[in-house]
């Protein structure tokens, strides 16, 4: 049941926090069902009010946001998903700093996430450069969240077609990977 895995991703999210090691989690987003009803709940936790502002905006594939069922679309409900894995690694980091023998894990609570001028989330006012990133398509969302000082944690998922209609030459899979080269400094593509 896809309650009992996003329990499990969260709980595996507080145990990396915990500790102290690289945070990384990967959700179908397909796999969670929600009702209308149980949406509008997640969407409450979101903090955010422009976040939830252009969640209630989206409309993709429809001529208004009113005619949508946010709750049925890939997108809204893996940008849901994607805060509450946000929510549940700030949230268990800053309960590691402000005790860190407890087992206690918050939802957020009072902490105030902040976020750089590119839009990444980070606690460092907390005396921690704890940062994350979310990365969501074709019904999967991707997390990363790092707290090693002078590091930034980046992730990307895309959809990738799995059968491909011929054959793929090891090197047409080498040079794909190329492509991405210029993308990063080489400490990055090591």
């Amino acid at each position: 049941n896809s309650f009992c895995t996003l329990l499990a991703v969260r709980m595996q999210l507080v145990e990396a926090v915990h500790n102290a090691v690289p945070v990384f989690a990967v959700v179908n987003a397909r796999a969670w069902r929600p009702t209308e009803a149980a949406f509008e709940r997640a969407l409450t936790n979101i903090r955010d009010p422009s976040y939830v502002d252009r969640v209630r905006r989206f409309h993709k594939g429809h001529s208004s946001a009113r005619e949508c069922r946010h709750h049925e679309m890939d997108d809204p409900r893996c940008f849901v998903l994607g805060q509450a894995l946000l929510a549940a690694a700030f949230g268990a980091k800053a309960a590691v700093l402000s005790s860190p023998r407890s087992d206690a894990c918050s939802v957020l609570g009072d902490v105030d996430v902040r976020r750089t001028s590119e839009g990444r989330p980070h606690i460092g006012h907390l005396g921690t450069w704890f940062n994350g990133n979310i990365s969501h398509a074709g019904g999967v969302v991707a997390f990363a969240a790092i707290d090693r000082p002078g590091f930034v944690v980046g992730c990307d998922v895309m959809p990738v077609e799995l059968a491909p209609p011929e054959p793929i030459a090891a090197k047409v899979v080498a040079d794909f990977f190329d492509l991405f080269r210029d993308y990063f400094t080489a400490a990055e593509w090591a």
